[in-house]
């Protein structure tokens, strides 16, 4: 009995680890594509900057989910 727990945490463990990874790696990549291909041109870019910074991964999905289309459809990048 004490192995089928031990599995079950561990495989919680594992979970929650990618989970975490996963985000944190959405997080820099949303972090990254804001930097280099938002435009300078108004307060675009450091308004996403900042509700990625405060906001964490869900302000990165936010940006990923609205803005990151429209840019590409306005600007081509």
């Amino acid at each position: 009995m004490a192995s089928i727990e031990a599995a079950l945490y561990f495989a919680v463990f594992i979970a929650v680890a990618a989970t975490l990874f996963a985000a944190f790696t959405i997080w820099l990549w949303m972090l990254f594509e804001c930097v280099m291909y938002e435009p300078d041109e108004g307060p675009s870019r450091g308004i996403w900057l900042t509700l990625m910074f405060l906001i964490g991964p869900i302000g990165s999905l936010i940006y990923f989910c609205f803005r990151r289309r429209e840019r590409i459809e306005l600007y081509g990048e």
